[in-house]
């Protein structure tokens, strides 16, 4: 899911001219409300912007049009949605939607691609028995997977003649520094760098999609932002759960390149290097990283059935103290709740936020200033 505008600022432009002739024709109207890839007519007069969008993706991009095609048979509907708190697009194993807001540009460069590679690699419910680690690097892996399928597809665009979504999406059309921007220049350079030493085009595009995924994992803001999503998830598990097993790292390299698939043995990169080390996968966030430590201790707590005086209990607390964690005794169904409020509430907070207000901890806005950057 993406789930901040690629720009900093909202897109205000008039949409262009849809410049696709057949798209004019009228056709029978399926009667459920959705749209779809085998019936481009009615989505063109229900939706413009969508169908140009997928007009633009089949015309200038080979991978687009084959994830399109493979969408298309398997009747992937489309649908355009108000999602209330500034995401841009989601899709399930039936339906790929896209907000109400999207400029074309966003649609075409942006969200489309990102979600068909979702559709193509589908979320699954994360194992009861994972760590924080490993739950953290499943999201991880799944955004980047995704974001390089984004990377490649403006990509070919660009070479086909479509200049304007990877300029739109690498910031090079008006110098936005997005969070996702430096992805994209990522794999523009590695690509010009491969092809200047003499790589083939379609090589290069596998050496530009092998870095752009692993640059995902350097993305300190990005951490940031599917970390707190991870973290919300793996609380809101461990206050419905009581456990049957210890949390376990078990995310491994091959289930990690899944994420990069596009079909039956066709990948965008050649292998999955996870961030195994904290200092590399926190990217520095200490306090992160401490929200994740005491989600584990509460898991083994769990997992006990509430023995305090469990010896693999013990020591997990008595490392949490060590490290002087600021969130020991803080009740997560409390904070929980008023996550839960503010999102009712449609206030903008990180659900790290919420927990560092209860630990009592320093200025959640002066805590985590100096991990903004990418």
């Amino acid at each position: 899911m993406l789930s901040k505008k690629i720009k900093d600022t909202e897109m205000g432009e008039a949409r262009p001219h849809l410049a696709n002739p057949a798209l004019q024709l009228s056709e029978d109207e399926p009667s459920n409300g959705y749209l779809y890839l085998h019936a481009p007519r009615h989505m063109a007069r229900k939706d413009p912007q969508m169908a140009e969008a997928i007009h633009l993706l089949n015309k200038h991009s080979k991978l687009a049009k084959s994830i399109l095609k493979a969408a298309k048979k398997s009747k992937l509907s489309f649908l355009r949605y108000e999602f209330g708190n500034g995401n841009l697009g989601d899709c399930d194993a039936k339906v790929l939607r896209l907000s109400t807001t999207n400029s074309l540009i966003e649609d075409a460069a942006a969200v489309i691609p990102h979600e068909l590679m979702h559709w193509l690699n589908p979320w699954s419910d994360y194992d009861a028995e994972w760590d924080g680690r490993t739950r953290l690097l499943y999201s991880l892996t799944s955004e980047a997977g995704a974001e390089t399928c984004t990377a490649r597809v403006a990509h070919e665009m660009y070479l086909n003649g479509y200049t304007e979504a990877f300029n739109f999406i690498s910031g090079a059309a008006d110098k936005t520094n997005s969070k996702y921007a430096p992805l994209y220049r990522a794999f523009e350079k590695t690509y010009n760098n491969s092809r200047t030493i003499g790589h083939a085009h379609d090589a290069a595009l596998m050496d530009a999609g092998n870095e752009t995924f692993h640059c995902y994992f350097k993305q300190s803001r990005l951490v940031k932002t599917y970390g707190d999503s991870a973290l919300l998830d793996y609380c809101e598990y461990l206050e419905q759960h009581n456990d049957d097993h210890p949390p376990v790292a078990g995310y491994d390299m091959v289930s990690a390149k899944e994420m990069a698939k596009i079909s039956k043995g066709q990948y965008l990169i050649y292998d999955a290097k996870l961030p195994l080390e904290d200092d590399v996968l926190f990217r520095g966030n200490k306090l992160l990283r401490q929200a994740f430590d005491y989600c584990d201790l509460w898991h083994v707590f769990n997992y006990k059935g509430a023995c305090e005086s469990d010896i693999g209990y013990l020591k997990k607390k008595s490392a949490l103290i060590n490290d002087n964690n600021p969130f020991m005794d803080v009740g997560i169904s409390d904070v929980l709740t008023e996550y839960q409020e503010q999102v009712k509430s449609e206030k903008s907070t990180e659900f790290l936020d919420v927990m560092l207000k209860h630990a009592g901890a320093q200025d959640p806005e002066t805590a985590q200033a100096s991990f903004d950057f990418v």
